[in-house]
């Protein structure tokens, strides 16, 4: 009966001061608000969104929109979506360029070991490497027909001038990512090849997180 009033007692103390702050974030989150990211951003809903939802982090105050996304950070930003407490820990990553001691080795083993992602045929993974548009929906159509997620990928990507450049091996995360709303096009381009900058893989994110949220 003494614990049980203990802990009303502080949980009532904690409701108190995040209503006196005016702020609520998820549970280990910090603000969103980063030096360089204005608020009229293009990006800056999905921005805050995805680092209250504890998928994205910044460093020293910054969240460098414009550089690329990485082969790491995509592995990161995945395991701390859909890792479980229950999930078989992945401490091997079979690859001849990770070093153990990295930040991003767990979340490679992670994703390699429930077959999300995969290496490259020389035996590396190139974590430093940046992630391409359809990388990106190759990444996130596989999670998730893991998970159930539901969507139509009948041919929504021919409709764009460069869908013959779409590789073989992307196009049917392509269309159902296309048709999703997870990805959309430049005008009439979709640009399956390009880079993904942190900006664009925040909303690319935010966008299949409420998609998986449905």
């Amino acid at each position: 009966m003494r614990r049980t009033l203990c802990r009303t007692a502080a949980l009532l103390a904690a409701a108190v001061m995040i209503l006196s702050t005016g702020a609520v974030f998820a549970a280990g989150t910090a603000s969103p608000s980063y030096r360089d990211v204005s608020a009229d951003a293009w990006y800056y809903e999905e921005v805050t969104a995805a680092t209250e939802a504890g998928i994205f982090e910044g460093s020293d105050g910054l969240f460098s929109p414009d550089e690329p996304l990485t082969r790491a950070m995509a592995a990161m930003i995945l395991y701390r979506r859909g890792h479980q407490e229950d999930d078989p820990e992945f401490d091997n990553a079979p690859y001849s360029d990770m070093d153990p001691r990295a930040w991003y080795f767990r979340a490679v083993g992670w994703l390699t070991g429930t077959r999300i992602a995969e290496g490259f045929d020389d035996g590396t993974f190139r974590p430093h490497d940046p992630v391409t548009r359809e990388q990106l929906a190759v990444l996130l159509y596989k999670y998730s027909l893991q998970r159930g997620i539901e969507g139509q990928n009948e041919g929504e990507s021919l409709g764009f001038e460069d869908s013959d450049r779409i590789r073989e091996y992307a196009r049917a995360a392509m269309d159902w990512a296309v048709s999703a709303g997870v990805i959309r096009g430049t005008g009439s381009r979709l640009h399956p090849s390009r880079a993904v900058t942190r900006a664009e893989a925040a909303v690319m994110f935010v966008r299949w997180m409420r998609l998986s949220d449905d």
